[in-house]
């Protein structure tokens, strides 16, 4: 199974992926830098925050699906699967798929928030692209410590080490993006229709997000448990809740799919 999953990885380390990860990463940095003049930041966070916001935490469940998942429901639309079966169990073959977009997946956000961190916090300030103000807070070096640590969801963690944070809070983002992309890839199992089962895990995000702000639990909120930038700092064991409720979702989606396969419910 490792020697297909690798060449399953080694085929899907393509121009598309790269170009995707290059833009992803470019884009919210060039077009802050273009725009930088026009707002007031107080240090390495305040820039972080402020590429990350610019779209990826509305069009994150449609982008993590353009890695892997998409090129996978290309696989079912051409009927590729159907030849696929009599070579390899289905299983195996679906298992060898869901791993291979994991590792795909989560290295690709991972990257992609990670470079934007250190660009953020190492490489800007040698450019000297951003004019930081911290005096419009009024506040000490100590005190822009303090006030660090107490901004966003994980950045207690900035209080042993701000590389902790960066590579912490990139793993995390890299995980969820795991969890929608996986759940893009069984919904395209489940579904016939591939337009719809691609986005399922948008719609999911985006209304989970609004009725659970209905119900008065902004501390739960899909979109902010990812991108923390716009909402009240929480516990960071607070981020788990809403992660766990979707990883709920996704296995259940999951386990409806291995019903199907076992019943042979599955067209």
């Amino acid at each position: 199974m490792a020697k297909l999953i690798s060449i399953e990885l080694y085929r899907n380390l393509n121009f598309k992926n790269s170009i995707i990860i290059a833009g992803l990463i470019l884009i919210p940095i060039i077009y802050n830098i273009y725009r930088i003049d026009q707002f007031s930041l107080v240090n390495s966070l305040d820039l972080f925050s402020f590429n990350m916001s610019v779209f990826l935490p509305f069009l994150f469940p449609l982008l993590v699906v353009l890695i892997y998942a998409q090129p996978f429901s290309n696989e079912l639309s051409n009927n590729y699967i159907t030849y696929t079966r009599v070579r390899i169990d289905f299983k195996k073959y679906i298992l060898i798929k869901l791993i291979s977009n994991s590792i795909l997946v989560f290295l690709s956000f991972f990257v992609v928030v990670f470079i934007i961190f250190l660009f953020s916090y190492y490489i800007e300030p040698h450019l000297g692209f951003v004019n930081y103000e911290p005096e419009n807070i009024n506040l000490t070096t100590e005190g822009l410590l303090d006030y660090d640590i107490s901004m966003f969801t994980f950045t207690q963690l900035i209080k042993y080490s701000t590389l902790l944070y960066g590579l912490t809070y990139s793993g995390w983002v890299a995980l969820n993006a795991v969890l929608y992309s996986s759940m893009a890839m069984l919904a395209t199992l489940l579904f016939r229709n591939t337009f719809v089962a691609l986005s399922i895990p948008f719609l999911f995000y985006h209304i989970g997000s609004f009725i659970i702000a209905v119900l008065g639990f902004p501390m739960f909120l899909l979109d902010a448990s990812i991108f923390p930038f716009n909402v009240e700092q929480q516990p960071i064991y607070i981020a788990f809740i809403p992660f766990l409720f979707v990883v709920g979702v996704t296995g259940s989606m999951f386990f409806r799919l291995l019903n199907n396969i076992n019943n042979k419910r599955f067209d």
